[in-house]
């Protein structure tokens, strides 16, 4: 069985301290942390800036229970068949934390928007493409996990399994979610 295991990068893997920037027209800007902007009903004329994505994050911290399921991934599955599928639009700086908290240095995919259905675009394609016949999610967005869930369980039935990784007062809490 060729299983892929995926997991979303911030408030995910690490707490990156990474906002949102929202910005009204003759308004001071206002600062979202990812779980406020995910529930964030935008209004007519706010403009969003995404840019604390495009850098390396401000204040990276590892959420020890899913980064060692990342490590424990990578010697069950081998490196190759590890990803990070991020809405970030680069690469490169999710490399580097990965690098200065000695993670295996898996591949990142930053696909340079927030649209849920964009992620379940490029799962749909990594199966198509390698023959994955398993996959195994861990990713903080509710609407993230239910899109690549309706592309991907057709595909796969049963041998698709998401974990919502969750924040609580005292750390996260990693919950599998149920068909």
């Amino acid at each position: 069985m060729k299983t892929l295991a995926v997991f979303d990068f911030d408030d995910t893997l690490f707490n990156s301290g990474a906002r949102v920037i929202v910005q009204k027209p003759g308004q001071a800007p206002t600062y979202l942390s990812t779980h406020e902007y995910a529930v964030y009903v935008p209004e007519e004329d706010d403009e969003f800036d995404f840019s604390e994505f495009s850098i390396y994050p401000p204040r990276p911290e590892p959420i020890a229970q899913t980064t060692r399921a990342l490590q424990s991934a990578v010697l069950r599955h081998g490196l190759e068949n590890v990803i990070i599928l991020t809405a970030r639009g680069r690469p490169g700086p999710v490399e580097k934390v990965l690098e200065n908290f000695q993670m295996p240095p898996v591949e990142v995919i930053a696909i340079g928007s927030s649209n849920p259905d964009d992620k379940a675009q490029v799962l749909n394609d990594l199966i198509d493409q390698v023959g994955y016949d398993r996959l195994v999610l861990y990713e903080d967005s509710i609407p993230n996990i239910a899109a690549i869930r309706k592309r991907i369980q057709p595909i796969l039935g049963k041998m698709f399994f998401a974990y919502q990784v969750i924040p609580t007062k005292t750390g996260v809490r990693v919950k599998k979610i149920s068909r």
